[in-house]
Parts: C-alpha cells; structure tokens; sequence
C-alpha cells in the first residue's frame, strides 16, 4: 500500500522511496522506531536528572543556561526536523538540553506546588494512551482533511500568540492578558494542539514504516514522536500548575 504525507518534509522523503527500487536494505520496522524513541525519552530523563543538580548546585547560572539552551534547542530541532539523517545526532542534542530546561521548570514547579510533576507524567502518559488507541481503532483518521485542520489550528494559534505579545506592550492590557481564563484556555489550546498532533507524527511513523524506508529513517520518526511528546509533557505540567494554583488561592 502506497502512502502520501500532507508534512512536506514526509513528502520528499516518501517520494524518494522510488530511488530505492531493487536496491537491497535494511528496512524500518516499528519495534526499531519504538525502541528509539525509548533512548530519545531515556536521554530527556538524564539530562533532567542534570538539569535539577546544576539548579540546585549552580542557581546562579540556571537562567542564562536555559537561555542558551533555549536557542540551542531550536537549532538542533530545525536541523534534526529537515535533515533526516542528521536526526540521530541533533535529535540527542535536543533531547539534551531540553532535558534540563525540562529538570530545572519541574523542580521549580514542583517546590512550589508538590504533587505537579507526578500529575503532569501521569497525564502526558494518559493521553499519549488514548491517542494511541483512538489512532489503532481508527476512531481518528488522519487524512488530508485533518492535516489541512491541523495546519490551520496551528497557524492560527500561532497568530493568536503572536497577537497576545504585541498586546502586552501596552500597560492597559497586560493585567487582562494575565487574567486566569485567559492564562487557562491558552494553556488547554496548548495541550490540544500538542496532543493533536500526536496522531499525525503517528501516521507519519505509519507511512515510513509501510512505504519501505531505509532503517535509518527510524532516528526521523522517533524524534518526531519524542518531540511531540516532550511538548505535550511541558503543556500539561503548565496546565496542572494553573489548575493548582488557582485551587490554592
């Protein structure tokens, strides 16, 4: 069965499937892109295991290290996202140092409001879950439709944002920009969007497995997978911190 990708970046790679014909390798399997996406995951871990000991070690140096880290996270995605194999290397540094923005904003989160983390692990682990199994069923279908859904939720949510910035210059508006409705639907916007996507990266990891990409394309599908995860981890920890904070109030 053939497959077509609406992910421009998935397009070019599935269409060069044909200059593979009769060409003898190592295929992608979906045990292969599991199980590394297992070591992108195991990565974020430690370097989160990291990030909270150079917090507590070094707090002096916490806020101009995620800075950096910042931008070094962008680059390293960027290239790990349009150069596919290049995912294995910049994909473990991604993992990296978002892996210790990821330790340091939990530990903080969690010294302030206990039981955040837990909560937000949980429920990252959930919905990956339910996605799953709605994905497996078919009760979701990922086709043109949806992406052409996605696209414009994240464009618009992206403009939304942007929106919301420019508004924050002016003193007028930043105590309603802060309100807590508004704080909240921004945060479950979110976590929707990252949980959304969710079923495309499943569905791109379905076409590179059964289109018959060369092994190496499983370090691209993984990281995709374990980028979106993060994410979605980083947005419910936002969501249940608001959520909790508002309770304690």
């Amino acid at each position: 069965m053939a497959f077509r990708s609406g992910n421009p970046v998935f397009k070019k790679v599935l269409n060069n499937g044909d200059s593979f014909a009769g060409v003898d390798y190592e295929v992608a399997s979906y045990k292969g892109i599991g199980l590394k996406i297992l070591y992108y995951v195991a990565i974020t871990f430690i370097a989160a295991i990291l990030g909270i000991f150079i917090l507590t070690m070094a707090p002096v140096v916490a806020i101009p290290f995620t800075t950096v880290g910042g931008i070094l996270t962008f680059i390293f995605a960027f290239v790990a996202i349009l150069m596919p194999s290049a995912s294995k290397i910049f994909g473990t540094l991604y993992c990296i140092f978002e892996g210790i923005f990821i330790g340091m904003i939990s530990f903080v989160f969690e010294e302030l409001i206990p039981g955040v983390v837990l909560t937000a692990l949980l429920g990252t682990l959930s919905v990956v879950l339910v996605i799953s199994v709605m994905y497996m069923t078919g009760i979701v279908k990922v086709g043109s439709k949806f992406r052409k859904f996605l696209l414009m939720f994240a464009l618009s949510f992206l403009l939304c944002n942007l929106f919301v910035l420019i508004l924050s210059i002016f003193p007028n508006f930043r105590d309603i920009l802060k309100s807590y409705w508004i704080v909240l639907i921004t945060s479950v916007a979110s976590t929707l969007l990252a949980s959304l996507y969710l079923l495309f990266d499943m569905q791109s990891i379905r076409e590179i497995v059964e289109s018959g990409q060369p092994k190496t394309m499983e370090w691209y599908a993984a990281f995709g997978m374990s980028y979106t995860i993060l994410w979605l981890y980083i947005e419910i920890l936002r969501l249940v911190f608001i959520l909790f904070a508002n309770n304690r109030n």
